[in-house]
């Protein structure tokens, strides 16, 4: 299987690993099923991770059905994540557009 490149924030390591958190939200596609890629933390440990598969939706519905196991406790979180990640500056507009807005789910699992 094709090694990717996929990064995410290191404080997602260990929901990633219990498995509190299945997937990551994106505004594209970052790689397909049966693709891995690893993870590294600050103190030198490698973790791999393999996409299981990729679903089409929009933001909205990624933030509103998908949050909990993306590893937001609530909608909120997640939209409030967006807006600080992506350094969004609008938050009217973003939130007036956000429904429009594709999104690509990849579910991943340890390797």
């Amino acid at each position: 299987m094709p090694q990717i490149e996929l990064e995410m924030s290191e404080e997602f390591i260990p929901d990633l690993l219990s498995r509190r958190k299945v997937c990551t939200t994106r505004r594209s596609i970052h790689g397909k099923r049966g693709d891995t890629f690893t993870l590294s933390t600050k103190d030198g440990r490698d973790y791999q991770f393999r996409i299981n598969t990729v679903i089409s939706t929009t933001l909205k519905k990624a933030i509103d059905e998908y949050h909990y196991l993306d590893g937001f406790e609530t909608p909120k979180d997640m939209f409030n994540w967006w807006i600080q990640n992506y350094k969004i500056e609008n938050i009217y507009e973003f939130a007036s557009n956000y429904h429009k807005q594709k999104a690509f789910i990849h579910f991943i699992s340890p390797d």
